[in-house]
């Protein structure tokens, strides 16, 4: 039988398939052995009978080769290129918009390419990484993560008190427009901006740390909601919930997975019932926080008579919002008429931030409700294809990378159609449409290349496969003495 599977794994070139395709030989072949015998052979003759069943090595070897060699997600490829065309559609448009003549100072559609393209290339960077290689480092890697993260924080508000104090030394009370400040503190500015790790990242390396418990009772829950709560928190400093919401959210339905899948040896159902209560309450409190955060706002516009107006509002910028929305067509501009006026303005000049948190808005009130529908649609088809993609990989693992993965993109988008909207306002800035809005691109296009990481792998890795680190003494007592 060994002497088979050898042959048989000799014609099959990915070697990193070999230990799943000679598992899944070996356990067939000791089946037939036991149905033989059941049937009256002696052992020796069970063996020699179920190997000859299995055909010829060489044979049966050259068509496993042909399954199990790396694959490329093709279908997701070419859904995120016309994703990203469309997107660079939008902000071209954008950039020869009258009304929005200061985002071609902000150089939005330059940085919009740059970023896609940038992207891109990680997406395709990552597809050559060996997922599970990456998970064997989860802990390492999302311990240095967030230990960055923290210490860039500081710097940043030391800089900014720093600043403060430069500017009231030296009278330029008014700001930072004009300042020249000295070179320590431009040298500590620059250096606390590029210590923002892309803590987005977190979401994929906490599936390893899951599997890393993997086996292991309460003990290993404990440690599996530390490690979902104390980053979330982390990355959710200065109170921006919506994105603390977000995180918790994909990490808790990777957890979700990995106890139905029995990694960890508890109770399922109260267990299940207690997570997600928890995060019930936590939405609730977050939901809380957002609608103290916007009461209290006043709402003002000034009269034809020239008299200013103002009432009290929940949300200035939803009532704007919720105002065009209404008046949205099928295609064409969203016109608003002003209070007691005859005259009508176009949505371009009341939306804030029409790039970003509010593209979806700038996108319905000037090209209409199908055209906002086909890019919503384009955006989600994009992701559920990526879904249903990971979903066909018989490595648990690769599955809850790609779940958790995919859960931070669809949360987004569907935070960004709340906010584009009106049903919702996003206070903390977080909001953004993936792919299309001009944020967080290059984080995007890296799930995807993570989840064609795990596509590339689908038929290489078994259900379960060690990832713990371990020292080989005895090697390492060799390479000393030598």
């Amino acid at each position: 039988m060994e002497e088979y599977i050898k042959k048989l794994l000799e014609q099959v070139r990915f070697e990193k398939a070999h230990k799943a395709i000679g598992e899944e030989i070996r356990a067939h072949i000791e089946n037939q052995i036991e149905a033989n015998v059941l049937d009256g052979m002696d052992k020796e003759t069970a063996e020699k009978k179920a190997v000859e069943d299995m055909g010829d090595p060489v044979e049966t070897g050259i068509a496993l080769d042909k399954v199990h060699r790396p694959q490329m997600a093709w279908g997701v490829v070419i859904v995120a290129l016309f994703v990203a065309i469309v997107g660079t559609l939008i902000h071209v448009l954008m950039a020869k918009d009258p009304a929005l003549e200061y985002l071609k100072y902000r150089n939005d559609i330059g940085s919009f390419i740059m970023f896609t393209v940038s992207g891109i290339s990680v997406m395709l960077l990552l597809y050559l990484l060996d997922y599970i290689t990456v998970a064997k480092y989860s802990k390492v890697v999302a311990t240095c993560m967030i230990a960055v993260y923290m210490l860039g924080i500081f710097l940043r508000d030391k800089v900014y008190f720093m600043q403060l104090e430069w500017l009231d030394k030296t009278g330029h009370r008014t700001g930072w427009e004009n300042a020249d400040f000295p070179l320590p503190i431009k040298v500590l500015d620059l250096t606390s901006s590029f210590m923002n790790p892309p803590m987005l990242l977190l979401i994929p390396l906490y599936a390893g740390i899951i599997y890393k418990y993997k086996g292991q009772k309460y003990d290993g829950l404990i440690k599996s909601v530390l490690w979902l709560i104390i980053p979330s928190y982390i990355v959710s400093y200065r109170h921006n919930y919506v994105i603390c919401l977000i995180f918790v959210l994909s990490m808790l339905v990777q957890l979700t997975f990995a106890i139905k899948k029995e990694w960890l040896k508890v109770s399922k159902i109260p267990v299940l019932i207690t997570l997600w209560t928890t995060f019930s309450v936590f939405l609730g409190f977050v939901a809380k926080k957002e609608y103290e955060r916007a009461s209290g706002t006043v709402l003002r516009w000034g009269g034809e008579d020239g008299n200013l107006y103002e009432r009290p509002t929940i949300n200035a910028n939803i009532d704007i919002v919720r105002a065009y929305m209404k008046q949205v067509k099928l295609f064409g501009n969203a016109l608003l008429s002003s209070l007691g006026g005859k005259s009508y303005s176009p949505a371009q000049y009341s939306i804030s931030d029409p790039g970003t948190r509010m593209i979806l808005t700038y996108i319905l009130t000037t090209g209409g409700l199908i055209v906002g529908i086909v890019v919503i649609a384009t955006v989600v088809g994009l992701i559920v294809y990526g879904l249903v993609t990971v979903l066909k990989t018989k490595n648990q693992l690769g599955m809850v990378i790609g779940i958790g993965c995919m859960m931070w993109l669809i949360s987004n988008t569907v935070v960004n159609i709340l906010v584009g909207t009106g049903i919702i306002d996003d206070q903390g800035g977080g909001a953004f449409l993936p792919f299309v809005s001009n944020d967080k691109l290059v984080e995007s296009y890296a799930l995807l290349g993570i989840l064609l990481s795990i596509y590339k792998y689908k038929n290489a890795y078994s259900q379960h496969i060690d990832i713990n680190l371990r020292i080989d003494l005895k090697k390492l007592r060799l390479k000393k003495l030598k």
